[in-house]
């Protein structure tokens, strides 16, 4: 098949996109649904509209903003929705024609005229007919299609003339769009832009469905159907040659399974998205009433009717979907009227926000009704009839809260199957029933409004009784299930729907089983909608696609206990990345039942034998090399039994073998079998450090055997590359490099794997590798994770780069190396001298996780340019002059922060060892020392190396003689032109008064990095937000720790996590603030190290939010400390500080009524009067603030001297504001 490449189609068709929206939104504007306020939009919730059509469009919008809470994210999400809609329409009419399954022929005017998309172009002056022309097409295909072509509230916008002859028009341009599966690229690029543009940590349900629209390639949904669908008629018809119709299915298991009619097979698919893998099961079915002797006439109306449901979050995916399964059977029936499909949309919300109130007010049931399986029987007894109302009412709260839940629906089927078993014994008592009587009740509340129709209560019936509809499939059981779930997990869905999902799943799921506790793991709700829909009873068949974080992660332990102890493990295979969007998938195939004794296959295509497979999205069929791959005999089987007795809490998989089950089950196992790794990493002692290890079946390892893209090595995906020639790796290890071959201990092994040595490469493109890897120092991994390929590609050409170098070799020196630059090897026992090594690999590993900074909050010029090395990974990242002068004067900064802190920490190892022993206490070295050169320095301090006491190990792990060795190295790179900076580099080195009062400054940057700041104003500009960054921790140690206590606050401001920092942190607070409120305070600065930094300093600094935020004395420091910073910066203009000082006299305004309110209070509590204190103190704080800045305003222009002079009054100033005393 030709190659086509997609990325201007995609251009096109979202600029089309764009072009839509634009139009439908001066649709509303025209028609008064929304009004123009400032330079957005919002409802009209003023007029009154008569016509249906304008009523279900601004219910709709009401209905939605219900949901966003806020007018702009509603209007959005309609636009969003109708444009969908619109294009939906037409490229299905589209395709349609091109499948000939519409009549081209009408009657306009009593002239026949031929009127089709082809001849659209060739037509002139009748465009104004053509909308009338589709209006009567729309109408014909609602009957078959209703829910694409009914019209609703996203069908009310009607193109002008113009607007559909450009519809027209880049439908027919798109031409290599109807190629192949016009209907998958639709689902797959229209949310694709906005998807890759969204923020994961918290998105809303519109987010989700464009964050979780993901394709599953026609093989793959062969793959899952033949071994799901086709093994299941196999197993009941082993005489039968459905393999030879199902390419995919693997050879036959031999269990037999007894005869069920076709009409009773039913497959569902809960997150069916744009319907590819239920196209090709209606297939599948075909062939299955074929050899079950059914008339050829009714096979595609069964099939709709009797085996094929789905579930859906987004109407319009559903939409795809049903015009899918409508293709699918106009193939096979072009004349009979399509049935009505068991597909829904689970994107419910009530138009009346009264409807749930107004119902359970209807409804005769007790307040108490129980909602509990254990006690309804003995309820029902005594009242049958008020059980039954509870039921509906149950109903229909469950509907209100599908809008958060979406297909991942906890439905307590349980009870409401109890109920319904206790019911039935009197016959009005029935599900037919229930819709019936709900639709009473909600006709009901239409007729009861008198005055004016009520049509708000007319669309709720009808969205009613559709979602009891899916409530129907909803409470089916199923003999097939397959799904390719979203990969997404609670925290990213929003806090309100994760919460609610999660909720319901614990809840719900310990009420069903009591031992099965998937806790607040959102991908495990798949999994608890899926065992809902099984029937154990009658064997049934699964196949669904997982991320590999679901087989790896320790979250996930009772997942996979379940699976091992209460279904047959048929089928797990790792397809490595490339295939789809999540990292790397894995797909299942499972019944049931259990059975111990049945032998599990596990392939993966990664595997031993150094294939690696990459399908193209733009081909859906397989190529020979697949096909090999598929047809091939299955490298590992193991019994299941044999891995269900070990124990463990984590199973992690490093590594795909023949002990893969066996892993599966206990990750503690896994050191024995480390040394026979296929293809994976391993994890060194500490556990704190991973490398990679490659193991070849033998007859792969000469070259004849290797893959034609390397003499001496090979691909092993896209940016990864093993170099094995001989002249390579010793090069390499000339250079410093190392790798150790491994052999086998097990003889059968041996005869049959070898261990290869190998460098690993990284590679800029597919053709050409770049740089080497370390093999020893890869990331920091405390639980083990393995990143993805391109994480670990960053995260090491970072680590390779200069400024690695620099960081941790002269900052945090080590005597223990590894790799070409020799970087620091962590060791968990040497936590002091290795701190900022663990540290810099930390900010590595989470820049390759988010591909955003993560500061350590110390140097922000530092953090700033270990970012840019990231974007330029194999360039030099210096860039302009005065940058690489900042970073020089930052590094120079951090030297001479070390070697104080070596001093200091040297000192007071000293002194402890001296009273230990009964040696005197001694001082400070002389100043003298520092005159010399570096060596000297470190010599002259004599430390006693003699004793043998366990103090003694922190000197011998201190090599200072390579410390200052390492720094002279330093002082000798810089470049002669730069030498009236580095003056201050060398004086810092030659004066320890220096380095003693920048240690006393705690973390003010030296007067020569000030100036620089000050000469090169264009520079600060682009850094403001990480100084402030900064600045806020300088001002939280401030503000709680004592300027005299004795630790190490540059580690203390920083590490959140450091047990120590947290216990002082809380100890600080509770002695200023007192333990009523010392959980207020954690959590305020808590939420303030969480947040997005601009978006934080945007509202709550720069805004000026004094009102909410006043009594907070950060934004107090923050407010007036950066102040200078930043009107010197970017020249704010009288205007604006004018601006600022009627804020502040606003906010003292509020302050006084307050004290005033306070004061006249005669039942005046304690804590009425701490905040009195506080409030008094806010109100003398705003005051001097205001004063300052008025004394701006009176000065006239800024200038140096102002600036100079302002930066030691402002840090005098708030050091008495923000002394201990204050609180």
């Amino acid at each position: 098949m030709e190659y086509i490449n997609y990325r201007p189609l995609a251009k096109k068709f979202n600029d089309f996109k764009d072009y839509l929206n634009d139009d439908i939104k001066k649709y509303l504007v025209r028609e008064n649904l929304i009004i123009p306020k400032g330079e957005t939009y919002v409802l009209n919730n003023n007029s009154e509209f008569n016509d249906l059509e304008h009523i279900k469009t601004i219910s709709e919008l009401k209905r939605l903003k219900r949901h966003y809470l806020e007018d702009g994210p509603t209007i959005e999400s309609y636009i969003e929705k109708s444009v969908f809609h619109l294009i939906n329409k037409f490229f299905i009419l589209k395709i349609m024609e091109l499948e000939g399954l519409i009549e081209t022929k009408i009657y306009v005017n009593s002239i026949n005229e031929l009127k089709c998309f082809y001849s659209f172009q060739k037509t002139n002056g009748i465009v104004d007919k053509y909308y009338d022309f589709y209006e009567y097409i729309f109408l014909e295909l609602s009957n078959d299609l209703p829910i694409i072509y009914k019209k609703n509230a996203y069908s009310t916008y009607i193109p002008s003339n113009v607007v559909l002859n450009n519809i027209m028009l880049q439908i027919n341009s798109m031409d290599e769009i109807w190629q192949n599966d016009p209907i998958q690229w639709i689902y797959e690029y229209y949310n694709k832009k906005d998807g890759r543009e969204l923020d994961d940590t918290d998105i809303g349900f519109n987010d989700t469905i464009k964050k979780t629209q993901t394709k599953t390639p026609m093989w793959l949904s062969k793959y899952l159907v033949d071994n799901t669908l086709g093994a299941y008629y196999k197993e009941m018809h082993p005489e039968q040659d459905i393999e030879l119709f199902c390419n995919y299915l693997d050879k036959y298991s031999g269990e037999k399974r007894p005869y069920k009619n076709p009409e009773d097979l039913k497959i569902i698919d809960p997150c069916v998205g744009s319907g590819t893998i239920l196209e090709y099961a209606f297939e599948v079915l075909y062939e299955i009433y074929l050899r079950d002797g059914h008339k050829i006439e009714d096979i595609p109306k069964k099939i709709l009717e009797n085996n094929i449901y789905a579930l859906d979050i987004d109407l319009m995916s559903i939409q795809l979907a049903c015009a899918r399964l409508y293709f699918k059977f106009k193939k096979y029936d072009k004349k009979s009227k399509v049935p009505k499909m068991n597909i829904f949309s689970l994107d419910f919300v009530p138009y009346s926000k009264n409807t749930t109130d107004l119902i359970k007010e209807l409804l005769v049931m007790p307040e108490d009704f129980p909602f509990d399986i254990n006690r309804i029987e003995s309820t029902f007894s005594k009242d049958p009839y008020n059980v039954y109302n509870g039921l509906i009412y149950f109903i229909v709260k469950k509907m209100s809260e599908i809008r958060d839940t979406g297909s991942l629906c906890t439905f307590n089927r349980e009870l409401v199957l109890k109920i319904m078993e206790l019911i039935q014994k009197d016959s009005y008592y029935n599900w037919m029933n229930i819709k019936q009587d709900l639709s009473n009740i909600l006709l009901s509340l239409h007729e009861d409004s008198l005055e004016t129709p009520n049509y708000e209560y007319i669309l709720d019936l009808e969205e009613y009784l559709r979602i009891m509809d899916s409530l129907d499939i909803l409470m089916k059981k199923y003999e097939i299930v397959i799904s390719h779930p979203p990969n997404l997990s609670t925290k990213h869905i929003g806090k309100v729907q994760g919460a609610r999902i999660d909720g319901n799943i614990e809840k719900l799921w310990n009420q069903k089983t009591g031992e099965m506790d998937f806790k607040n793991i959102s991908f495990a709700m798949v999994y608890k909608i899926i065992f809902d829909f099984l029937t154990p009873q009658n064997n049934s068949k699964v196949g669904v696609i997982i991320p590999d974080y679901v087989m790896n992660s320790k979250v996930y332990f009772n997942l996979r206990n379940y699976l091992l102890e209460n279904t047959t493990l048929y089928k797990i295979l790792d397809f490595g990345t490339g295939i789809l969007t999540m990292e790397s998938p894995i797909l299942m195939i499972f019944d049931t039942n259990n059975n111990c004794e049945n032998e599990t296959e596990f392939q993966s295509f990664k595997g031993t034998d150094g294939y690696y497979i990459h399908y193209h999205a733009r081909d859906n069929t397989q190529t020979n090399f697949e096909n090999e791959l598929f047809s091939k005999e299955n490298i590992y089987i193991v019994k299941q039994k044999i891995f269900i007795d070990y124990e463990g809490e984590n199973k992690l998989i490093y590594w795909q073998d023949n002990n893969f089950l066996l892993n599966f089950k206990d990750y503690q196992k896994m050191g024995i079998y480390k040394e026979n790794a296929t293809g994976g990493v391993i994890t060194g002692k500490n556990k704190q450090y991973t490398r990679e290890i490659w193991e070849f079946p033998k007859n792969y390892c000469s070259s004849k055997n290797w893959l034609k893209t390397s003499k001496c090595g090979r691909w092993i995906s896209k940016i990864r590359y093993i170099d094995f020639s001989e002249d390579s790796i010793s090069a390499y290890k000339r250079r410093g490099g190392t790798y150790s071959s491994r052999l086998l201990f097990e003889p059968e092994y041996s005869s049959k794997f070898l261990f290869k040595e190998g460098m690993l490469l990284s590679s800029q493109n597919n053709k050409v590798y770049s740089s080497y890897l370390s093999p020893k120092t890869i990331f920091e991994s405390d639980l083990g994770y393995i990143n993805k390929i391109e994480d670990n590609f960053q995260l090491i050409a970072y680590l390779n780069s200069k400024f690695a170098e620099y960081y941790l070799s002269l900052i945090s020196p080590t005597n223990y190396k590894a790799g070409f630059f020799e970087l620091p090897r962590i060791e968990p026992d040497d936590k002091l001298l290795n701190n900022l090594s663990r540290l810099c690999i930390s900010i590595s590993a989470n820049i390759a996780y988010y591909d955003k900074l993560r500061y350590d909050k110390v140097s922000p010029l530092v953090n700033y340019y270990s970012g840019k090395s990231l974007k330029n990974t194999f360039y030099d990242f210096y860039y302009g002059m005065e940058e690489k002068k900042i970073l020089l004067l930052e590094l120079e900064y951090l030297i001479d922060k070390r070697i104080f802190e070596i001093f200091e920490i040297t000192l007071q190892k000293q002194n402890e060892i001296y009273e230990k022993h009964g040696r005197p206490v001694c001082g400070y070295p002389e100043i003298t020392y520092a005159k010399k050169d570096i060596s000297g320095v470190f010599n002259e301090l004599k430390i006693p190396l003699d004793h043998k006491t366990p103090e003694m190990e922190f000197f011998r792990q201190i090599d200072y003689n390579l410390v200052a060795d390492q720094l002279i190295r330093l002082w000798n790179s810089i470049p002669k032109e730069y030498s009236r900076y580095s003056e201050g580099f060398k004086d810092s080195l030659s004066n320890l008064e220096t380095i003693e009062s920048i240690s006393e400054n705690n973390g003010i940057h030296p007067r020569s990095v000030l100036e620089l700041y000050k000469n090169n104003p264009e520079i600060l500009n682009n850094l403001l937000l990480e100084e402030v960054y900064y600045l806020i921790y300088q001002i939280l140690s401030e503000i709680f720790i004592e300027k005299n206590q004795d630790i190490n606050i540059s580690i203390l401001k920083m590490n959140k996590t450091n047990n120590k920092f947290l216990n002082l942190f809380e100890e600080k607070l509770s002695e200023h603030f007192g333990n009523e409120n010392l959980l207020n305070v954690v959590s305020e600065i808590e939420s303030i190290l969480e947040t997005d930094l601009e978006t934080w300093i945007k509202k709550k600094f720069f805004g000026w939010h004094y009102k909410k935020y006043a009594k907070k004395p950060l934004i107090l420091a923050l407010g007036s400390r950066n102040l200078r910073f930043f009107i010197h910066y970017h020249n704010i203009s009288k205007n604006n500080i004018s601006e600022i000082v009627s804020l502040i006299e606003d906010e003292l305004d509020y302050i006084q009524l307050e004290i005033e309110n306070m004061e006249l209070n005669e039942k005046i509590t304690s804590d009425d009067r701490i905040n009195l204190r506080k409030y008094n103190l806010d109100l003398e704080d705003l005051k001097k603030l205001k004063s300052e800045l008025i004394k701006i305003l009176e000065n006239g222009p800024l200038n140096d001297t102002f600036f100079e002079n302002g930066m030691e009054y402002n840090l005098k100033y708030f050091e008495e504001i923000l002394s201990p005393k204050t609180f």
